[in-house]
C-alpha cells in the first residue's frame, strides 16, 4: 500500500507499521536501536507514503508525515538518531546546512520590502535553478539590490525544512529564526523563494508576521501579459507539469505555476493523470539512504508523463527536479525547473 514498501519489500516502512513501532517505544515496550531508527529514516519523504498509499486520490484523508516526524523527534530526544540526522547535525552545526554549504550574501536579493533567498537545498541540488531566480529578479524587479553590507554578516543558507524531516527540532527552529530575524532587521514583509520546502519549514516553524510567497506566485503577478499572437520561438514542445507535495497540498498552490507556463508560447502544458493536490510523489527528500528504491519511485511519476506523451516535465521543487533527473534519461524526456523555462 505504500511507495516505500513497493521499493523496498520491508513492510515494516508502512506508515500503520512505523505508527505501531513508533507507540510501543513510547511506552517503554520496545528498545530504541539504531535498525529502528533506520524504519523512520526510510519512512523520510514528506507525505511519499500517503500518497501511494491505499489513500492515494484522496488528498482529504490525513497526512502522516507530521506523525513519522514527530516520532524521528522522539528518536532524537532518545539519543537514538538516524545516520542521516546525525550526519545533518555535524554539518549544520559546522556550516550552518545540512548541505555543509555555509552562507552566502549573495543568494539573497532585497528588492523594496521583498526578501528572496535561495535555500542551501537549491545551491546543493540544482544550483541553476537559484541563478535563474537572481537572474530573473535583477530583471523584473527595478529595486533589486544586494543585501546591505550590514547585514551580509552570518547570514543563514537554510530555512530548517531538512532539520525539521529529520526531527533535529532545535536546530530547524534556529535555521528558520534566523532568517526570519534577517527578514524583520531589514523592514522587509515578503519571503520569495523557489524552494516550497523552505517556505513550509518558515511557515511551521515561523510566527505568521511574514507573507511566504513562492517563486511561481511572484512570478505570476510579476511577468508581463502573453500576447496571444505570439508565435513561438520553435515548435511547441509537450510539457507536464509537476505538482510538488509541499507547494500544492501543503501551500496550496496549483494555479500560479500553470499560469506561467501557459504564457509561453513555445509550450504546450498537458496534465498528468494524477495532479494537483492528488499528484504523484517524485520520491524522497533529504536524508534518504536507499537511492534504488528513490529511482524506483520516481519511476512512477515518469511512466505518467510518458503516457502524457511529454518531452518536458516541469517542475517547482528543487527535491523534485532531482528525482525525476535521476531516472528521465531513460525515457528522454527533460527535466526543466520553472524558472530555467522562463530564463530560456
Amino acid at each position: 500500500s505504500s511507495t516505500v514498501v513497493l521499493a523496498t519489500g520491508r513492510h515494516t516502512l508502512a506508515p500503520s507499521r512505523k505508527a505501531l513501532l513508533a507507540d510501543l517505544l513510547r511506552r517503554g515496550e520496545l528498545a530504541p536501536t539504531r535498525e529502528l531508527a533506520e524504519v523512520f529514516e526510510l519512512g523520510i519523504g514528506s507525505g511519499v507514503e500517503h500518497e501511494h498509499c491505499l489513500y492515494a486520490g484522496q488528498p482529504a484523508w490525513p497526512d502522516e508525515t507530521r506523525f513519522s516526524r514527530a516520532a524521528r523527534a522522539d528518536l532524537v530526544d532518545l539519543g537514538f538518531p538516524s545516520t542521516a540526522a546525525v550526519e545533518a547535525a555535524e554539518r549544520i552545526d559546522a556550516t550552518g546546512d545540512p548541505f555543509g554549504l555555509g552562507a552566502d550574501p549573495g543568494e539573497l536579493v532585497v528588492a523594496g520590502t521583498t526578501l528572496f533567498f535561495t535555500d542551501a537545498a537549491t545551491r546543493a541540488l540544482t544550483a541553476d535553478v537559484g541563478v535563474a531566480l537572481r537572474r530573473l529578479v535583477r530583471e523584473l524587479e527595478p529595486l533589486a539590490g544586494p543585501l546591505p553590507a550590514s547585514a551580509a554578516a552570518g547570514v543563514p543558507s537554510s530555512a530548517g525544512f531538512e532539520a525539521l524531516e529529520l526531527g533535529l527540532e532545535a536546530s530547524a527552529r534556529r535555521l528558520a529564526g534566523a532568517l526570519i530575524d534577517l527578514a524583520r532587521g531589514l523592514g522587509v514583509t515578503r519571503i520569495v523563494s523557489e524552494s516550497p520546502e523552505a517556505l513550509v519549514a518558515l511557515h511551521e516553524l515561523g510566527e505568521g508576521d511574514l507573507s511566504l510567497v513562492h517563486a511561481s506566485e511572484w512570478l505570476a503577478a510579476t511577468l508581463p501579459a502573453a500576447s496571444p499572437a505570439a508565435a513561438p520561438r520553435d515548435a511547441a514542445r509537450i510539457a507536464v507539469l509537476h505538482d510538488s507535495a509541499r507547494l500544492g497540498r501543503y501551500m496550496g498552490v496549483f494555479d500560479a505555476p500553470r499560469r506561467v507556463l501557459d504564457g509561453i508560447a513555445s509550450i504546450e502544458r498537458r496534465e498528468l493523470r494524477r495532479s494537483r493536490a492528488a499528484a504523484t510523489p517524485s520520491g524522497p527528500t533529504f536524508g534518504f539512504p536507499d537511492a534504488d528504491a528513490a529511482r524506483a519511485m520516481a519511476g512512477r511519476l515518469l511512466e505518467e508523463a510518458v503516457a502524457a506523451g511529454a518531452e518536458l516535465i516541469v517542475t517547482t521543487s528543487p527535491y523534485d527536479r532531482r528525482n525525476l533527473a535521476a531516472v528521465a534519461g531513460r525515457a528522454g524526456i527533460d527535466i526543466r525547473d520553472l524558472l530555467e523555462i522562463v530564463v530560456e
